[in-house]
């Protein structure tokens, strides 16, 4: 999980430098922002549902291999064409990393998943604070944008070296025990609702994020160094908020919290975008990640508690979904900030619109959990 927030939180931080060196305009910036969540999605459908038949083991150290070979891809292009086959390799690797991490972490912890599953999260938002944090010396020392994915070379290395020590060589699963004849039927209505909070939750999440520091660079002349930090801020924002839901989900649930979220992280970004200087802006965007907290942790907690035994291929669908999020919606506002008067303003603007709609998708689940509790 360090490793591949690390791996994906440095494009946003460098995307003003990146966009600079092979003259890239708003909207070419925000298609950069979509090949790695397009490399996602196919690669995590696969590998969730694979790993519930062959365990999640080999997935993991696949998705490690893949992603050292991106990052040297990325670091190493000289041509337009070589960056963007290094940005879609780092997305196809995260793929194979993020739903059998999640399957190990929910079925190995079946009696409280959503607090295993944020602190496991806890440690991708060290990572996202990690990676911009290292481009941003190395910017700042006169390394370029290069180096941050050059380094993270060496965490991919270790984390490949650890799984194979580590992980476990056989598939953890609870659901045969649960239903002896086979594993559970999966309840694709529960699936698709959260599919859809997750999407927008994640279009949310990463429009605020991955525009951030470039929002602070254009708009308030804040430079590249220190505009990185924004990105940084962002997700350590997001790592306090995951430590806060830890005991907020064991004493209210998964839902109250998921709306509460939604609906504080669209004022944070309302207030972004109304910023009258760099250090707001960057506050604003810092909060909107603590308020978005624990969110994606808790949607996959709440999907795993209702589909036992068929996490795997659960969390792939799900977690394809928030990867379209990231395809959708952050290049969507980069096209909103071409084509508006306010431009990345407006992008926050469009941030904060999504997360009332996720807000919105919750309080659907909220009320079809509790007509069928009754």
């Amino acid at each position: 999980m360090l490793l591949m927030a690390s791996a994906g939180q440095i494009l946003p931080a460098a995307l003003g430098p990146i966009s600079k060196e092979f003259h890239r305009d708003l909207t070419q910036s925000g298609i950069l922002l979509l090949l790695s969540p397009v490399g996602f999605i196919f690669s995590t459908l696969l590998s969730g549902y694979l790993s519930d038949r062959w365990g999640q083991r080999p997935f993991i150290l696949l998705g490690g291999l893949l992603m050292s070979v991106g990052l040297g891809l990325t670091a190493c292009a000289a041509a337009y064409p070589t960056l963007v086959a290094g940005l879609f390799l780092i997305g196809i690797s995260g793929g194979f990393l993020e739903s059998p991490i999640s399957a190990v972490v929910a079925d190995g912890f079946p009696e409280c998943r959503a607090k295993m599953l944020n602190l496991t999260q806890i440690f991708y938002n060290v990572g996202a604070v990690l990676g911009p944090a290292v481009l941003a010396g190395a910017l700042a020392i006169g390394w370029g944008w290069r180096a941050g994915f050059g380094l993270c070379i060496v965490l991919a290395v270790a984390s490949v070296i650890l799984g194979y020590r580590g992980l476990p060589r056989h598939r953890i699963t609870e659901g045969n025990a649960l239903h002896p004849g086979g594993a559970a039927p999966i309840r694709w209505g529960v699936v698709m609702a959260v599919s859809l909070a997750i999407f927008l939750y994640v279009g949310a999440e990463m429009t605020i994020a991955q525009w951030s520091a470039k929002y602070v660079q254009d708009t308030f002349g804040v430079v590249a160094a220190r505009a990185a930090l924004t990105v940084s801020g962002f997700w350590f924002g997001m790592a306090l908020g995951r430590a806060l839901y830890i005991p907020t989900v064991a004493r209210f649930g998964y839902l109250p919290p998921l709306l509460v979220s939604g609906l504080l992280a669209a004022a944070c970004a309302f207030l972004a975008a109304s910023a009258h200087s760099g250090a707001m802006a960057a506050t604003a965007c810092g909060l909107a990640g603590f308020c978005l907290g624990g969110s994606w942790p808790t949607l996959l907690g709440y999907a795993s508690h209702l589909n036992p035994g068929r996490t795997g291929t659960v969390f792939g669908v799900i977690v394809s979904a928030g990867s379209a999020g990231a395809v959708v919606v952050p290049p969507l506002g980069g096209w909103v900030a071409q084509h508006s008067a306010s431009q990345i303003r407006a992008t926050m603007v469009l941030g904060g619109c999504v997360a009332l709609l996720e807000a919105t998708v919750i309080i659907l689940l909220m009320v079809a959990a509790r007509r069928k509790r009754t």
